[in-house]
This record gives C-alpha cells, sequence and structure tokens, in this order.
C-alpha cells in the first residue's frame, strides 16, 4: 500500500469512493420514492352467526403514501353454491371498514359481485387499514390483488410500485420469497442502512488515513536516525531504488 500523503492517485481514489457512495444513496432513494411496500394479514373472525374474514393492511414506507389503485379481495365458493359472500348482521352487508389506528376512512368496501370486494388503496406512511368481510364459512380460501391505476387518455398506468408480503414466516425453501423478503427489508429499512453504509465508509478511510500518517511519521523517524534516505529513480521505464548517505 502506497503512503496517501505521496501518492497522487489517492485523492482520486477518495473521490471515487464518496462517489459511488453518493451514487448508491442517490439511486436508492429514487427508487425508494415510487416503492410502496405493503404488510397484509388475514385474521378470521364472526359477526354473530356468520364467519368473517379482515384482511389488514399496513404501509411499511417510511415516507411515501399509497394513493394509486385499488385492491380486490375474493373469496373461493364451497363447491355447489354460487357465492361465498354473506351479509354481516350488525351492519346488513358484505363488507366493512375496520378501523386501524388513526386512519379513518368514510366509505365501506363496494361489493363487486358473489365473491368479491374493492376497496381504494389509500393508506399514508406507516398505517394501517382493516377490511372485513362475511363469508359461509370460515375455512373459505382469500385472496388479495393489487390493481394499478390506468388512464385511457394518457394510456399510461401510475408508475407507482407496490410491493405486497404477507405477514408470515418466511419460507426458506423458496428462494422469491427470501429475495422479496430481504427487498422489503432493506427498503423499509434503507435511511437506517445507507447512513450505517456511509458511517461505515467515512470509518474505513479514517482508519486508511491514520495507518498511512503512522507510517509517514515512523518512515521518517527512521530515515533519521539511519541518516539514509531512499530515493526511486526510473530510467527508461525501469524504477530503481538508491540509497543515500549522509556524510
Amino acid at each position: 500500500m502506497g503512503n496517501i500523503f505521496k501518492d497522487s492517485a489517492a485523492p482520486y481514489l477518495l473521490v471515487l469512493l464518496l462517489t459511488g457512495a453518493g451514487w448508491m444513496f442517490n439511486s436508492a432513494i429514487d427508487h425508494a420514492a415510487k416503492l410502496r411496500i405493503i404488510e397484509y394479514r388475514f385474521e378470521d373472525g364472526s359477526d354473530g352467526p356468520v364467519a368473517t374474514k379482515t384482511v389488514f393492511l399496513a404501509n411499511k414506507s417510511l415516507t411515501g403514501s399509497v394513493n394509486a389503485g385499488n385492491f380486490r379481495m375474493s373469496c373461493v365458493p364451497p363447491a355447489g353454491q354460487p357465492g361465498c359472500l354473506v351479509k354481516l348482521p350488525t351492519i346488513q352487508s358484505q363488507a366493512q371498514y375496520v378501523s386501524a389506528g388513526s386512519i379513518r376512512l368514510a366509505e365501506n368496501p363496494t361489493v363487486l359481485d358473489d365473491n368479491s370486494v374493492g376497496f381504494p388503496a389509500l393508506l399514508p406512511p406507516r398505517g394501517e387499514a382493516g377490511y372485513r368481510i362475511g363469508v359461509v364459512d370460515k375455512s373459505v380460501p382469500i385472496r388479495l390483488i393489487y390493481n394499478v391505476d390506468y388512464d385511457p387518455v394518457k394510456g399510461t398506468q401510475s408508475d407507482l410500485e407496490i410491493l405486497l408480503i404477507e405477514d408470515k414466516p418466511i419460507n426458506w425453501h423458496s428462494w422469491r420469497d427470501i429475495s422479496i423478503r430481504v427487498q422489503a427489508f432493506v427498503f423499509e429499512n434503507y435511511i437506517t442502512l445507507l447512513a450505517l453504509g456511509i458511517v461505515l465508509l467515512v470509518a474505513v478511510i479514517a482508519f486508511w488515513i491514520l495507518v498511512q500518517f503512522i507510517l509517514l511519521i515512523f518512515g521518517r523517524s527512521d530515515t533519521q536516525s539511519t541518516g539514509k534516505t531512499k530515493l526511486k529513480l526510473t530510467i527508461e521505464g525501469k524504477t530503481h531504488e538508491v540509497v543515500v548517505e549522509e556524510i
């Protein structure tokens, strides 16, 4: 390792490291500005004699709200039945909004057909909301789908990226599940991770400078104690080391 105080390329290396860290930071910020991480979970319950299924949605994004598109919550009817939705006795409707945290929405979900309800994708940063449906049996499977907004005039979709993650233990045998969880963890905590990365980079650079400074001091001491000076000469492309002794 050449001495940082003598190597003319050292400043450029430091600038390159800092530039790389800055590029990573800006790239993560740009991606995080469009990415929304939504964690959901299903809970079984009942409304009198009627079995219920409730989905809770949590926006794990630090700063970005979810304000585009809509969700569709569907149940799969048992064999021989035309539909799986039934009315909740307390409200005489198949679906209702469930207050979660400080979020309040004015409207209940819209019943789309005998098996599905829809509701807008509206979640503030770190916010949570819940939606309950009445079902014919507590064992019916439930599915959650996100539909992105589409502008028929512009012919484009919203550039908002939604990452849906079910709140359940990681399947370590599924590479897709592992990669999604890692991505969610990174972007959910990207500010903390980037801050730690920058601190680590600064610490490495500071340690490098300290080591080179110590080597410089001890190198001078060795030269002064021996009365000898080492010189490097480059002749015809070849570098030669010459020791000059003081008289």
